[in-house]
């Protein structure tokens, strides 16, 4: 799911084309660094002007570290292209493998250097409790990764099958992440737990990358991963958990209607479909934030009509741009230059409009799995607990088996908060990715599990 913070922008988962073995996913090389935008208060004290972003800090095994990056340093171009934001960075190293050539041009102390030399490969898990295996995923024009941890001296296990929510990011979670606490648990409880990339991630080699694809590609990628799954003969294929996290829930009920897994978990999702969520964003989100509420109908004049081109009408981005109604819209909320390139909140314009074509509601009609949804107390993008009761509703009014549970002080991504507003003040101090380190709530796990449990027997 997504938020909207103040105004209006939204913050917030065979034949091969191209030739590849079956076991050839060279490995993504690991850059090493950790980067923070580039402000004026950092230029000055560095004396420097002109673009790039500064590191923060540097893993000494990484590639960066290897070519002689330090703490400090301002990364300016990467193989040539020039670094003008931390996503330009990502960009520039998102397909680099291990052994691929690389240079790196930095300032420090008051010089422009390059340094050059060969990527170094992200080193694979080692898990003290599970047993972790990397494996793929191939179906047309695709090769994805897929990573299985099943517990220690458990044999046959049930499974969870993680979707992930919206964003281009890779499975391979820090260990401080939420999620990785939230694998944790399951395998210490006895549960193996299956994670696929998008298309384009991690490893994975794909015509199309994550960023451009339609919604449809994406759902064919988690689609493709349960059949994969279902091959595995190291856990338990009839007990097999979709736990559809994010926009994770929208990709769970149409799968599961087709491929009836043991039981579906969601979390911080809603039960209506994605445009009429995205009216919320611009209104009932804006409320949770303190918009006046004059302000927030002035600004539905644009933005409701800005995603009914892109959502309904499925207008081009060039279309978008060229309609003079939205020019002080998008110049405002600094939509240009993402829009000139295809892109809204980090996804192809497509992916918006593709995803319009999916039923939610009736898609979770029509699964007769058992469902557990779960909503934070404190979940800011998924708004209100209401929308995730819809779901219990739809699927326990075609017979089916859903059950609802609201978690306490638990925001969207399982982080444990005294209230909603200081949810929101960590968010707009900027300290909430530094907030995510020390404070997952376990409750998830432990809520899940129980149920799971109960599934099963």
């Amino acid at each position: 799911m997504i938020f909207s913070r103040r105004i209006l922008i939204p913050f917030f988962i065979i034949t091969i084309s191209f030739q590849l073995g079956a076991q050839d996913l060279n490995r993504r090389a690991m850059l090493g660094v950790r980067m923070s935008a580039l402000t004026e208060e950092i230029s000055k004290v560095s004396n420097y002007n002109g673009n790039g972003v500064h590191v923060d800090d540097v893993n000494p095994n990484g590639t960066a570290g290897k070519l002689g990056i330090t703490k400090g340093c301002i990364i300016q171009k990467i193989n040539g292209k020039e670094i003008m934001s931390q996503t330009d960075l990502r960009i520039a190293i998102s397909d680099l493998r291990q052994n691929d050539d690389i240079s790196i041009t930095y300032f420090k102390n008051g010089e422009t250097k390059t340094t050059k030399g060969k990527g170094i490969s992200r080193p694979k898990e080692s898990h003290p409790n599970a047993n972790v295996y990397y494996d793929i995923v191939a179906y047309k024009d695709n090769v994805l990764r897929s990573i299985l941890y099943t517990p220690k001296n458990v044999s046959n296990p049930p499974v969870v099958y993680y979707l992930q929510g919206y964003t281009c990011q890779s499975i391979e979670y820090p260990n401080r992440n939420p999620i990785k606490h939230l694998i944790n648990n399951y395998i210490e409880a006895g549960f193996a737990v299956y994670l696929v990339e998008k298309p384009g991630m991690g490893d994975s080699k794909s015509k199309t990358h994550c960023r451009d694809i339609n919604f449809h590609q994406e759902l064919e990628g988690f689609k493709q991963g349960y059949k994969a799954l279902l091959k595995k003969d190291k856990i338990d294929t009839n007990n097999i958990f979709m736990f559809g996290h994010s926009m994770g829930g929208v990709v769970a009920p149409v799968l599961a209607q087709e491929l009836n897994p043991k039981g579906v978990i969601t979390f911080g999702t809603v039960g209506k479909n994605w445009y009429d969520y995205m009216k919320d964003i611009f209104t009932e989100q804006q409320e949770i934030f303190g918009a006046p509420k004059d302000e927030i109908q002035e600004n539905l004049k644009y933005n409701v009509p800005f995603i009914t081109d892109m959502m309904i009408h499925k207008k081009s981005n060039i279309d978008i741009l060229n309609n003079t109604t939205y020019k002080q819209y998008l110049t405002d909320n600094n939509l240009v230059e993402s829009l000139k390139q295809g892109y809204y909140m980090g996804r192809h314009h497509k992916f918006w409009a593709s995803l319009n074509d999916i039923n939610i509601p009736k898609a979770w009609a029509n699964v007769s799995s058992d469902v557990l949804v779960m909503h934070g107390e404190f979940d800011i993008q998924a708004i209100n607990q209401k929308y995730a009761k819809v779901i219990v509703d739809l699927v326990n009014g075609n017979k089916g088996r859903g059950t609802f549970a609201l978690l306490k002080n638990t925001d969207h991504v399982f982080l444990k908060f005294d209230s909603m507003q200081h949810n929101v003040e960590t968010l707009n101090s900027g300290a909430y990715r530094q907030y995510m380190r020390d404070n997952y709530n376990s409750e998830v796990a432990k809520e899940s599990i129980k149920w799971m449990q109960t599934v099963i027997n």
